[in-house]
């Protein structure tokens, strides 16, 4: 008899790789993104009244909070839908197209934080 045993590692990421992936997400979102040497200004079109900080920025890779505000809406827009799963401790994440089998991106591996699973698989759509 056979025993499969797998062993996990999990996928962290850097403060600074955070930051740079919330970026591309909220680019992917559509929301204008600006950098002026100190930092990055944002907002969420040109209508809007004033800009965001950095530090204002929706942390969608600490937050399913943030994830669920924005970035499963815009899943849904685009007819993609997404699974969270988790198996000893560590979090994935994959998206399909809609009423479809295939997975066309994942998490790449497991992630100790859920957010930052499904923020990963989102990248991994070739944003």
């Amino acid at each position: 008899m056979r025993i499969a045993i797998h062993i996990l590692e999990g996928i962290t990421m850097t403060d600074e790789e955070k930051q740079n992936l919330n970026v591309k997400l909220a680019k992917w979102l559509g929301w204008e993104v600006i950098y002026d040497g100190y930092g990055f200004w944002w907002r969420v079109n040109n209508q809007a009244s004033g800009w965001g900080t950095s530090t204002s920025l929706p942390k969608f890779t600490d937050s399913l909070d943030a994830c669920f505000n924005w970035l499963i809406l815009r899943l849904f827009e685009l007819d993609l839908e997404y699974r969270l799963y988790s198996d000893d401790g560590y979090h994935f994440c994959q998206i399909k197209k809609q009423f479809a089998n295939d997975v066309i991106a994942d998490s790449k591996g497991g992630h100790l934080n859920p957010a930052l699973a499904l923020c990963v698989a989102i990248e991994n759509l070739k944003i």
